[in-house]
């Protein structure tokens, strides 16, 4: 990306950091400073890979926990051929809302 600036001739100036883009010492400093950057980024996702895959490891899912189960589903098709509830009654029963109802194509 720097580079398709200094292709248009617009430099990048750290106020902060006094690194300017125009010159050598500050072109050698920002690719300095990104490859640090790159490489932080870098271990920062092993790491958390590594923990998702310790978790996997002992037996963690990850993620939200589902909210129908196939016992409330099997409950919801013997309420629904009953007959005699409506939606709303039938998931007030069973502990759902009206949409995960309608997503689980009871």
């Amino acid at each position: 990306m720097i580079l398709d600036f200094k292709e248009r001739g617009i430099n990048f100036e750290s106020l902060d950091n006094k690194i300017d883009t125009s010159t050598p010492m500050g072109m050698l400093m920002f690719n300095i400073c990104a490859a640090f950057s790159e490489m932080e980024r870098e271990l920062i996702r092993e790491r958390v890979q590594a923990g998702v895959d310790a978790a996997r490891a002992k037996g963690r899912v990850g993620g939200r926990p589902k909210s129908i189960t196939k016992d409330k589903i099997d409950k919801l098709k013997r309420l629904k051929a009953s007959g005699e509830f409506s939606v709303s009654q039938m998931c007030e029963m069973i502990g759902i809302t009206r949409s995960v109802y309608y997503r689980a194509n009871i």
